[in-house]
Formats: C-alpha cells, sequence, structure tokens
C-alpha cells in the first residue's frame, strides 16, 4: 500500500483494544512515525475504549472502498492466482 501507485486505493485499518490499551497503541505510533514519518498516520486509525466507534469507522470505511471500487471499475473479489 506504500508503493505511490497505490497512494489512493482506501484501506481501513484500525488499530484497535480496551480503553487500557491506549499507551500500547500510542506506542505503536510512535514507532510508525519515527520510523516511516508523520505521513503514515494517514494510513491507520487508533481507537480504544469505544468498540461503536471502531464498527462506525470501520463501517465508513467499507463505504469509501465500494465507492472507490464503482468510480474505478474494479473488482470486489480476488481470485487469489
Amino acid at each position: 500500500m506504500l508503493h505511490p501507485s497505490n497512494q489512493d486505493i482506501p484501506f481501513p485499518l484500525i488499530f484497535t483494544g480496551p480503553a487500557d490499551s491506549a499507551a500500547y497503541f500510542q506506542k505503536i505510533d510512535e514507532f510508525l512515525v519515527y520510523t516511516l514519518g508523520e505521513e503514515i498516520r494517514r494510513y491507520y486509525t487508533i481507537i480504544t475504549g469505544d468498540p461503536v466507534a471502531v464498527a462506525r469507522t470501520m463501517r465508513q470505511g467499507i463505504d469509501e472502498i465500494a465507492e472507490f471500487r464503482r468510480t474505478h471499475q474494479d473488482a470486489f473479489i480476488t481470485t487469489g492466482g
């Protein structure tokens, strides 16, 4: 996904867990930003302690993928070949 030709393809990635896992995900975020730069944050969302927000964010991401694929006449499935 980090290849420049893929940068506009939506790919919802959510790091999630209970509220007490926030510090853990903060460390992951710090590592990713340190190694790959601030730009990496556009590729993921961190949500802790809020399963409803996770579901809503995921639903939004699925809708964005569907719209992207319709607009670009892209397949909704792959054959894995």
